[in-house]
C-alpha cells in the first residue's frame, strides 16, 4: 500500500538526475514560503502607503483650518463693523491680511497635493469666491456679508472633508487615531462655525443697540449647535483617550478647559442677552469673549492635529519595522535552506564520485594475475608473490612516466 503510495513520486524522481532532484525539492519547499512572504510584504506595503497618505492629507488640512478661523474673524468683524462700529474695520483689513498668508500656504499644500486628492478645482473655486467677497465687503448690508461669509467658510469646512475622504483619514483603521480625526475635522470645526455665527449675530444686534427676535432665536439655535458637535467631539474623544493611555494623560486637561471654556460662553449668552430684555454686555466685549472660546477650540485642533500626524508616524515606524523583520524572518531561512541544499548535494556528489572512481579501478584490476598472486600466498610462497606485486608496480611507473 505504502510503496503503491510513493509510486508517482518514485517514477518522477528515478528519471532525474541528483541536481534536477534537488532543484525539485527545493522549488517544492522555496514557491510556497516566497508566495506568503511576497503577500505579507504587500500588505504591509499597503498598508504604509495608506498611512502616508493620511499624513499627506493632515498635512495639507493644517493651513485650511488657519483659513477657517480667520474667515469667521473676519466675518465677525464685517459684521460689527456693517452694523455701525467702524473700529472693526481695521480688524478686518488684519484678517485680510492673515487669510492672504493663509492662501499661500495653501497654494503650496496643492501644488504638491492637489492632483492627487483631487481637490485642485474646488480650492480655485474657493480662491474666487474670496477674492469676490473681499472686493464687495464693505458695499454689503450686515445681513448679506453674513450669509456670504457663511457659504464661504461651509464650502471650505466641505473642502477641508473632501481632502480627508480623498487622504484615507475618516477611514482610519485604529480607535485613538479615527476619534482624533473626528474631532480635529469635523466636530470642533463645527463647533467654531456655530460659535463663530453666534459671535458675527450677536455682536452685530449688540452693535446696533438692538437684539431682533429673529437674532435671539438665531442665537439660540447656534447655541445649542454648538453644544451637540461639542458632546459629539468629546463623546468620541472618550473612547481614543481610553484606548489610549498616553493621549489620555496628554490631551485630557485640553479637552476638559476647553469644555468649560465653551460653557461658559453658552452661560454668558444665555444670561446676560437672550434670557433678558435688555443685553448687559458690549459689542466688543461679547464679540472678544467669543473669540477667546473659538480660539481655545483652534488651539485644541491643533493639539489634536499634532497628536494625530504623531500617532501616524508612530504607524509608519511600526509598520516599516515590521517589514523588515518579516523580510528577515522569511530570508533567513531561505538562505540557511539554500546553504544545506548546496552541502547536501556537493556531499551526495562526492560520495556518488567516490562510488564511481572505486568501482572504475575495480573494472581495470588484471584478474587472472590477481588471481595467480593469491594462489602463491594461500600456498605460502609470500616471496615470490611480492616479487611479482613489485615488478608489476615498477611496469605500472615506467608506463605513467612515458
Amino acid at each position: 500500500m505504502l510503496q503503491k503510495f510513493f509510486r508517482p513520486a518514485t517514477y518522477v524522481l528515478e528519471r532525474l538526475s541528483y541536481s534536477r532532484k534537488l532543484i525539485l525539492i527545493a522549488l517544492v519547499i522555496v514557491v510556497p514560503l516566497a508566495t506568503l512572504t511576497y503577500q505579507l510584504v504587500t500588505a504591509l506595503n499597503t498598508d504604509i502607503a495608506a498611512t502616508q497618505s493620511e499624513i499627506a492629507g493632515a498635512a495639507y488640512l493644517r493651513p485650511t483650518i488657519a483659513l477657517v478661523q480667520h474667515l469667521q474673524q473676519h466675518r465677525g468683524a464685517s459684521a460689527t463693523f456693517l452694523k455701525g462700529d467702524a473700529s472693526f474695520r481695521e480688524v478686518m483689513l488684519q484678517k485680510q491680511a492673515a487669510i492672504a498668508a493663509d492662501i499661500e500656504a495653501i497654494d503650496a499644500m496643492d501644488a504638491v497635493h492637489g492632483e492627487r486628492f483631487g481637490v485642485g478645482a474646488s480650492w480655485a473655486e474657493l480662491k474666487d469666491t474670496w477674492a469676490s467677497l473681499q472686493s464687495d465687503v464693505e458695499t454689503l448690508t450686515a445681513s448679506e456679508s453674513l450669509a456670504r461669509h457663511t457659504a464661504l467658510i461651509r464650502q471650505v469646512l466641505d473642502y477641508r472633508m473632501s481632502i480627508a475622504d480623498a487622504s484615507g483619514l475618516t477611514l482610519d483603521p485604529d480607535v485613538d487615531s479615527y476619534y482624533l480625526v473626528v474631532a480635529a475635522v469635523v466636530n470642533y470645526p463645527e463647533v467654531t462655525e456655530a460659535i463663530g455665527q453666534a459671535r458675527a449675530i450677536g455682536s452685530g444686534a449688540l452693535a446696533s443697540g438692538t437684539v431682533q427676535m429673529a437674532e435671539r432665536v438665531r442665537l439660540e439655535s447656534l447655541s445649542l449647535l454648538a453644544a451637540s458637535n461639542a458632546a459629539t467631539a468629546d463623546n468620541g474623544l472618550e473612547r481614543a483617550l481610553d484606548a489610549n493611555a498616553t493621549l489620555h494623560d496628554r490631551l485630557l486637561a485640553d479637552v476638559s478647559a476647553t469644555r468649560d471654556t465653551s460653557l461658559a460662553f453658552q452661560d454668558m449668552l444665555r444670561n446676560q442677552i437672550l434670557d433678558i430684555e435688555t443685553p448687559t454686555v458690549d459689542a466688543k466685549t461679547y464679540f472678544d469673549t467669543a473669540t477667546i472660546v473659538i480660539d481655545r477650540h483652534f488651539a485644541l485642533i491643533d493639539t489634536l492635529s499634532t497628536a494625530l500626524d504623531e500617532l501616524l508616524q508612530a504607524r509608519v515606524d511600526r509598520l516599516q519595522s515590521d517589514l523588515l523583520m518579516d523580510l528577515a524572518t522569511a530570508l533567513l531561512p531561505a538562505l540557511v535552506l539554500a546553504y544545506l541544499f548546496v552541502g547536501f548535494y556537493q556531499s551526495v556528489i562526492g560520495s556518488l564520485t567516490a562510488v564511481l572512481s572505486t568501482a572504475r579501478k575495480i573494472s581495470e584490476v588484471d584478474l587472472p594475475a590477481l588471481a595467480a598472486e593469491m594462489g602463491l600466498l594461500a600456498q605460502g610462497d609470500l616471496t615470490r608473490a611480492l616479487t611479482i606485486r613489485t615488478e608489476k608496480v615498477k611496469i605500472e611507473s615506467r608506463e605513467q612516466l612515458l
